[in-house]
C-alpha cells in the first residue's frame, strides 16, 4: 500500500511527452506557490467608470495615466477613435480623420506631464492631459510616422516606419509644457541609427532610463550621452518576431524572439522560459500578430501573450505555463482580452474587450462579466514509481473555499484514464453537501491501471480552490 500526491498544479507542459509524467493542458487556472490551483482572474465590471459598450468594433487599445485617467482606442474603418472613460459614458475624443489614430499597429503610449502620445504605425496622436476629454490631434513638429513611441529623458523617442533602422527624438519638454515633444527638425532634436547589424527595428521601449531597440535580429541598448544625446551601450544577439509581444517585468522585458521562443533579458543575459511549451509554440499561425502584457493582482504575477484570434499563452512567474480561454457553453473561444493597462493608483488591472467593453482582471471573479469560465488542469501518467498494477483504494480531494460558503453551483469534475485509454466520464463533486471551510471529499476504489493521467475541472461559478490531491493504492503483483 502507498500514496501519491496528485498534482493538478504542475503547469501545462505541452512540449513534453505526456507519459513522461508532464501535464499536456493547464487551462484557465492559476496556482499558488503550494500548488494549489483555483480559476485565473475573472473579468468584473468596474463600480466607477462606464459598463457599456464603448465601440461596437472592439477595443485594441487601452492606457491608464499616471493621475488614474482611463483612455481607450477603438477598431475603426477610416480612422480609431479615442475616447476617455468616464463613469457615466466614454467621452469619444475622436470625430474625424484628423483625430483619430491612423494605421493598422496596435496602440503604443508614451506618457509625459503634459501630453499622452500614441503611435499606432502611422502619424503620432496626442491628447492634452490639462484638458482632458476635449483636445485630441496629431502630434506636430513633423515627428515620423511610427509604430512605437517612448518617453525617455524629457524627450519622446519612436522608431521611422520608412527608414526602419532610424530613431528620432524630440527636443526635451518638462512639467506642463510640450512644445519641445513637437519639435523634431530643429534645435536639439535629431535620431540615431541601429546599426549593429542590417536588420529593422522591430519595437523601441524604455527600461531604468535606457532605451532597448529590439532588431529583427538583435537587441541594441542605448543611453544618454552628454556630447551626442545617445549612445549605444551593448548588443545582443537575439531579435523580437512579434512588435507588440515585449512585455516589461521588474527589471527586464520578456518576449518572443527571433527563434519563436519566449525569452527573458535584461539587454545583458537571457533566458529561455518557453521550453516546456516549446513544440507547442511552433505550431501557432499568425505569431507576428501577438501581443503582451503583465498581470499583477493579489497571488496571481502573469505575463500572457495572445495570438489574435487563436490562443492565449500565459506564464505564471513562479508558477509554470497555461492557457487562457473563453467558452461559449460547448466549444472554447478566443480570450476575449484584446488589451491592457496596468492603473498604478488603484493597483487594477484594467481590460479592453472583443466586444468593446472595459473591466477588471478579479482574483475573486468566477465569471467574464457574466461568463462563466471554463476551467481544468490534467496531471501527466501517473505510475507511483512502479509500473506493476495498482488498485486504487482512494482518492482524497482538499478544497477551500475562496469567498466564503456558498450553494451557487458548487461542482468540480473529476476524471482519469489509464494508459492513453479513453477518459472515464467524470465523477461530479457537489461541494455544497458540506458546510466545512476546507471541505473534504473522498472517492473510494477507482479501478486498476499501470499508469494514469487525472482530469479535475472546475464547473459552476463558485468560489473554491482545490487545495490537495491524494491518492491510496495497494500495489500488485504482476
Amino acid at each position: 500500500m502507498g500514496t501519491q500526491n496528485v498534482i493538478f498544479g504542475g503547469g501545462q507542459a505541452s512540449g513534453l511527452d505526456e507519459l513522461s509524467g508532464a501535464s499536456p493542458v493547464s487551462m484557465n487556472v492559476i496556482l499558488d506557490q503550494a500548488g494549489a490551483i483555483r480559476r485565473r482572474p475573472g473579468i468584473s465590471a468596474f463600480s466607477n467608470l462606464y459598463t457599456g459598450v464603448i465601440d461596437p468594433l472592439g477595443l485594441v487599445g487601452l492606457y491608464s495615466t499616471y493621475g488614474g485617467a482611463l483612455y481607450a482606442v477603438a477598431n475603426g474603418l477610416a480612422y480609431r477613435p479615442v475616447y476617455k472613460v468616464n463613469l457615466a459614458n466614454a467621452s469619444r475624443l475622436s470625430s474625424t480623420v484628423a483625430t483619430g489614430l491612423p494605421g493598422s499597429g496596435r496602440p503604443v503610449f508614451a506618457e509625459t506631464q503634459a501630453i499622452l502620445a500614441i503611435a499606432g504605425g502611422d502619424a503620432i496622436q496626442k491628447v492634452l492631459l490639462a484638458s482632458p476629454g476635449v483636445n485630441c490631434s496629431r502630434l506636430g513638429g513633423e515627428p515620423p510616422m511610427a509604430s512605437h513611441v517612448i518617453s525617455n529623458s524629457q524627450r519622446l523617442l519612436s522608431n521611422d516606419s520608412l527608414d526602419l533602422s532610424r530613431i528620432k527624438f524630440s527636443e526635451t519638454s518638462s512639467g506642463s509644457a510640450y512644445s519641445g515633444h513637437e519639435s523634431w527638425t530643429t534645435g536639439d532634436s535629431g535620431y540615431f541609427n541601429a546599426e549593429a547589424r542590417a536588420d529593422n527595428v522591430v519595437a523601441v521601449h524604455e527600461l531604468a532610463g535606457e532605451v532597448y531597440l529590439f532588431g529583427s535580429s538583435t537587441i541594441q541598448v542605448w543611453g544618454t550621452n552628454p556630447s551626442s544625446a545617445y549612445a549605444p551601450t551593448i548588443t545582443n544577439e537575439q531579435g523580437l518576431s512579434a512588435a507588440y509581444g515585449v512585455v516589461r517585468t521588474d527589471n527586464s522585458f520578456a518576449y518572443p524572439d527571433d527563434r519563436r521562443r519566449f525569452v527573458m533579458t535584461n539587454g545583458r543575459s537571457q533566458e529561455n522560459i518557453g521550453k516546456a511549451i516549446q513544440s507547442t509554440l511552433d505550431g501557432v499561425s499568425n505569431w507576428a500578430n501577438m501581443f503582451g502584457y503583465r498581470v499583477f493582482a493579489g497571488q496571481t504575477d502573469c505575463l500572457v501573450w495572445t495570438v489574435p484570434g487563436d490562443r492565449t499563452f500565459v506564464h505564471q512567474i513562479g508558477g509554470g505555463w497555461s492557457e487562457w480561454s473563453g467558452w461559449d457553453g460547448q466549444n472554447w473561444t478566443p480570450f476575449t482580452v484584446n488589451c491592457h493597462a496596468y492603473m498604478p493608483l488603484t493597483q487594477t488591472n484594467a481590460v479592453g474587450t472583443l466586444d468593446g467593453k472595459v473591466g477588471y482582471l478579479d482574483p475573486l471573479a468566477q465569471t467574464d462579466l457574466g461568463t462563466p469560465i471554463h476551467a481544468y488542469a490534467e496531471t501527466g501518467f501517473m505510475s507511483g514509481g512502479t509500473l506493476k498494477r495498482k488498485r486504487n483504494k482512494s482518492v482524497t480531494l482538499m478544497f477551500r473555499w475562496t469567498t466564503g460558503f456558498t450553494t451557487d453551483q458548487a461542482l468540480g469534475l473529476l476524471s482519469w484514464r489509464d494508459n492513453l485509454g479513453e477518459w472515464n466520464p467524470p465523477i461530479q463533486i457537489d461541494l455544497s453537501l458540506s458546510q466545512e471551510p476546507n471541505p473534504v471529499i473522498v472517492l473510494r476504489s477507482l479501478g486498476v491501471y499501470r499508469t494514469r493521467q487525472w482530469r479535475f475541472s472546475f464547473a459552476g461559478a463558485a468560489p473554491y480552490l482545490l487545495a490537495k490531491a491524494i491518492e491510496e493504492v495497494d500495489v500488485l503483483e504482476n
